[in-house]
């Protein structure tokens, strides 16, 4: 049986001569590149890896309960973002914002707030003053991608709290801090877009560049500057309106002042079994799901390259959905956020933001004790977020690809490599075979890497490391390292797990368990 710890690193585990472990009858072989190939992302913008707030929950993830700054949120958001160097990009939105309201002579910052009733999406809906907008001050270094209502702008006081809410927020915000701004949330389930389940794109197309408009004239800083954000098209419905079909319809005539155009994404709705998590995390399921949007990605790319396309609103779990016993938010999920991420690198999103609501289902820390999310604590969902941001290092200048395995054990097995200023530096691989203390030992596979660059006779070798396997929600540890509400979210090392493998004929070879991750330095 495979021993396991919280704290201790069994350093047999991924060894490939450890006793602890069983590896699996075949090889996985993989051939590198030791330059960019061809099909290499273009250069991942070290802002990647963002966060998103939904809007009745971001005021108290930004302060603590004693009504002074988060602390804690703020350590675990700087702790990726000093990864890569990179500007900290934060959304704020989401459905209880798009159908909130401002009342400016509210002298509280929210009429529900998420500590009390979660997120608060339905009538009477949110309602929000002036003090909401100290929130944006919290996060130092921070830009913003800025949602204003629109889903009842056809309403004439609707127009009106548009805009109130809009010079509330870029007056906190500033123009300097202000990344992108962005047109309500997901147009395409609006009722005067959708009466018969059916978006109508060329009226939504209409009505938004109507909009963009009358913000452009009401503050007349945004005329000069490309700085919208577009469609912002619900999960799962990427195909009820594309970025081609939406420039043809006369998006393109707004192309000037757009920044991205956005689209959401969450892996399903929801899991009730092992066999149903197993393919929720797989790799082939992903890149199913993800195949829509590369027809946009390359229309952007060959049209518009100036323009980048988004995913602003990302999870596992869409509305953080009941699910069957442990099976939410584990260490199955985190390693799912990972592969997302480095995927998405490679074939061409330009930034994702993943979604921060007060459930222990879904966000990948909670701030504060809630009733709705009780204790605060970091997540097992965001130890996925200082794994890719290592993996996209800090030159400024890397590109990513996805590897091709001879062998990939039915999508279970997946590896990237990044390239610094062309040059091979890292291979990141997971495992994402489930596995848990109840399954016996832990099969290991035996990647063999071949075509290492000549002169290179080591790797550093880093895990992503969870003892109880699948379902352990505490105690993961990447690079030996913890996030906790007792360090206040700043990084401690709890073990030195590292490992450094020698390079033989331009070839290593090195295990990787069932439901882990690595990264290899060169």
């Amino acid at each position: 049986m495979y021993t396991h710890s919280w704290i201790v690193h069994p350093f047999s585990v991924f060894s490939l001569l450890s006793s602890n472990t069983v590896s699996a009858n075949s090889e996985h072989r993989i051939f590198v590149n030791t330059s960019a190939p061809p099909n290499a992302s273009l250069g991942i913008d070290p802002s990647f890896p963002g966060f998103a707030f939904e809007q009745a929950a971001f005021y108290n993830y930004a302060f603590d309960s004693s009504g002074n700054p988060n602390a804690f949120s703020q350590n675990l958001i700087h702790s990726v973002l000093k990864r890569t160097g990179g500007t900290p990009l934060i959304r704020v939105g989401g459905t209880s914002g798009d159908r909130a309201h401002f009342n400016t002579t509210q002298s509280f910052a929210t009429n529900f707030p998420a500590t009390e009733h979660g997120v608060h999406f339905h009538a009477p809906y949110l309602s929000v003053g002036l003090e909401y907008f100290d929130a944006f001050q919290q996060f130092p270094g921070a830009k913003y991608e800025f949602q204003v209502p629109w889903d009842q702008w056809e309403n004439g006081p609707h127009q009106r709290n548009t805009l109130q809410w809009a010079e509330a927020g870029l007056h906190a915000i500033g123009m300097e801090r202000l990344y992108s701004l962005e047109l309500g949330n997901e147009a395409n389930y609006y009722k005067r877009f959708n009466e018969d389940g059916t978006l109508d794109q060329a009226t939504y197309i209409e009505r938004y560049r109507t909009l963009e408009d009358v913000m452009k004239q009401k503050f007349p800083d945004l005329s000069s500057r490309k700085v919208f954000q577009a469609l912002d098209i619900a999960s799962a419905e990427a195909e009820s309106l594309s970025v081609s079909e939406a420039f043809k319809l006369g998006l393109s005539e707004s192309a000037d002042s757009i920044k991205q155009v956005a689209y959401h994404y969450y892996q399903g709705h929801g899991i009730n079994s092992m066999e149903e998590l197993q393919d929720w995390v797989s790799h082939s399921r992903t890149e199913q799901q993800m195949e829509v949007f590369k027809p946009s990605i390359t229309f952007l790319r060959e049209n518009y390259p100036d323009i980048g396309l988004v995913l602003d609103e990302v999870g596992d779990n869409v509305g953080a959905k009941a699910t069957k016993g442990n099976i939410w938010n584990c260490f199955a999920t985190a390693l799912w956020r990972v592969d997302f991420q480095l995927y998405a690198m490679s074939i061409g999103v330009a930034r994702m933001n993943f979604q921060q609501i007060f459930n222990p289902r879904a966000s990948m820390w909670l701030p504060v004790h809630s009733d709705t999310g009780g204790v605060p604590q970091v997540t097992a969902n965001y130890y996925a977020m200082p794994f890719a941001a290592d993996f996209i290092g800090d030159t400024g200048n890397t590109r990513v690809v996805a590897l091709d395995l001879d062998d990939d054990d039915d999508g279970m097995i997946v590896a990237y490599a990044a390239y610094d200023d062309g040059a091979l530096s890292r291979i990141g691989i997971l495992n994402m075979r489930l596995w848990t203390l109840e399954d016996g030992d832990r099969l290991s596979r035996v990647i063999s890497i071949r075509g290492m660059p000549d002169g290179v006779k080591e790797a550093t070798v880093h895990y992503l490391f969870a003892g109880e396997g699948a379902l352990q929600k505490h105690g993961i540890t990447w690079k030996g390292l913890q996030w906790t509400v007792v360090s206040n979210g700043i990084e401690e090392r709890v073990v030195h797990d590292s490992k450094v493998l020698e390079i033989v004929d331009n070839e290593l070879q090195v295990g990787v368990d069932a439901m882990s991750a690595i990264i290899m330095e060169l």
